[in-house]
């Protein structure tokens, strides 16, 4: 990748999102939906509530997400809003008890009403993708739902970028924890940043 991208750990761009902006986040279902940036915003948010500041965002996806998106920010109490639709328990209790404030709208309609503005601004879209080009064109990972639109109506765009030479520890235990998060019982590992696509089979 050029030198005119900035590169920044998880952490340093959950320091980019400020209070009250709203993030559109990649992913239909946990599939192409980030994970480490999510985590570091609800860090932060965890952080700067217990030093007494207020901080919460407007978080706007493709589908549902996961507990690394979802959850996460909700137990952190990190979520002004949420859109479209969720199936996290931790979120659902935070909405039932009116901590959060939810809209549900059908998934096919998102899209347009993001184009449209009908949400408001779109500050930031946060992607998880494979690759991006010398001349920033997104490589997304294993989902796209409203990704496309996010980036096009967002100020600035966070590239959650998951390729690497070969597979790290980190990554057998993050397939894992997720496979014992949704019950289900097998997964892959495919790795796109070799030059043949490499893969490996977990059990849960």
């Amino acid at each position: 990748m050029s030198s005119k991208f900035t590169y920044l750990k998880a952490a340093e761009a959950a320091e980019q999102i400020q209070n009250g902006q709203t993030v559109a986040f990649s992913g239909f279902t946990p599939a192409g939906a980030p994970k480490d940036v999510p985590k570091a915003i609800a860090a932060r948010a965890v952080a700067l509530h217990a030093a007494g500041t207020v901080y919460r965002v407007g978080v706007v996806t493709g589908a549902s997400t996961g507990k690394s998106l979802d959850g996460s920010l909700a137990r952190a109490e990190a979520i002004l809003f949420r859109t479209p639709y969720q199936n996290d328990p931790d979120l659902r209790k935070s909405i039932n008890e009116g901590r959060t404030r939810f809209f549900d709208m059908h998934l096919s309609t998102l899209p347009q009403a993001v184009r449209y503005g009908f949400l408001g601004k779109v500050n930031w879209a946060v992607v998880e993708a494979c690759e991006v080009s010398e001349s920033g064109e997104i490589t997304l990972t294993s989902s796209v739902g409203a990704a496309p639109t996010f980036c096009r109506v967002a100020d600035k765009i966070i590239v959650e970028l998951k390729s690497y030479a070969q597979y790290q520890p980190a990554h057998e235990a993050q397939l894992l924890n997720e496979l014992r998060g949704t019950g289900i019982h097998l997964g892959y590992l495919i790795n796109f940043g070799r030059e043949r696509v490499e893969y490996k089979r977990l059990v849960f």
